[in-house]
């Protein structure tokens, strides 16, 4: 019953008019058959009706079987490259994986740590911040996963959506921090209630939040996608089945060099005409 629903939700109209197609054509091919039973002969008339409804039938079962078929298929292979930019990204946040200190100076936010210091100005493009990330003495710090997730989308975000583990929780200051510099006006960013990345009941509450957030802001589910590069294995794998639950693009960043950016687009021909 679970496809059943999900199905309704992505073809609802598609399924209403061919549904009535094929109850309608069944009535008529009954009624005609049953003219030729009463009259007990086959006037060409009856057995025309009959054979155009019949065949009126078994091209509305091929149609709903083809709407089954294209909502369950989902690409076997991964698309390597960016993907289409998107308004709002969802995204989970480890705990750093580094003991920095993130603080504003003025027009600029400094990052620290015993030894080393790295400045980052107000109005500097995050396409240029990342490659200036990853050759400094911070290129190993996990949270660089996060903004070469965020590169393809930069031009067209309005809404960040992270969600926090209670751990991670504790560093909402500073991510907060470091999108304002990149995003300082034209994006919402919401950071979630801590979840449980260990529950994965807990994540998909989490994720049907981040969605309902969206959707109050005015986001469709083709606006967003879904970032699993952070978080844990088990929120990785919550967030790739809610993924193709909800029809929403799917993404990574690998964590090998050259760190490319792969994506899903769980519903290609359905995605392909909404955008």
């Amino acid at each position: 019953m679970g496809k059943v629903r999900a199905l309704w939700r992505h073809y609802p109209w598609k399924i209403l008019v061919v549904a009535f197609l094929f109850l309608l054509s069944g009535n008529l091919a009954a009624s005609a058959a049953w003219e030729i039973i009463l009259r007990f002969s086959i006037p060409a008339i009856y057995f025309s009706l009959l054979l155009v409804f019949v065949i009126i039938m078994f091209i509305s079962m091929v149609i709903l079987y083809d709407f089954r078929h294209q909502f369950l298929k989902i690409h076997a292979y991964p698309r390597e490259g960016d993907p289409p930019p998107h308004k709002g990204i969802l995204l989970f946040l480890s705990q750093p994986n580094c003991q920095i200190k993130i603080n504003k100076h003025g027009e600029k936010i400094v990052i620290t740590d015993q030894n080393n210091i790295l400045e980052i100005n107000y109005g500097e493009q995050l396409t240029d911040f990342v490659p200036r990330l990853a050759s400094s003495w911070l290129r190993k710090w996990n949270w660089l996963q996060i903004f070469r997730g965020l590169v393809p989308h930069a031009t067209r975000l309005e809404y960040i959506f992270v969600i926090c583990s209670e751990e991670s929780k504790k560093f909402q200051e500073d991510i907060e921090t470091l999108l304002s510099i990149f995003f300082p006006n034209n994006v919402e960013i919401v950071v979630s209630e801590p979840c449980d990345f260990n529950n994965v009941d807990s994540i998909r509450n989490g994720l049907r939040k981040g969605i309902q957030e969206g959707s109050n802001r005015g986001f469709r589910k083709t606006d967003l996608v879904i970032d699993i590069t952070g978080g844990t294995k088990l929120s990785s794998i919550a967030g790739a089945l809610y993924s193709v639950e909800e029809g929403i693009v799917l993404q990574y960043v690998k964590t090998n060099p050259p760190y490319n950016l792969i994506y899903y687009d769980i519903f290609p021909k359905l995605l392909d005409v909404l955008y």
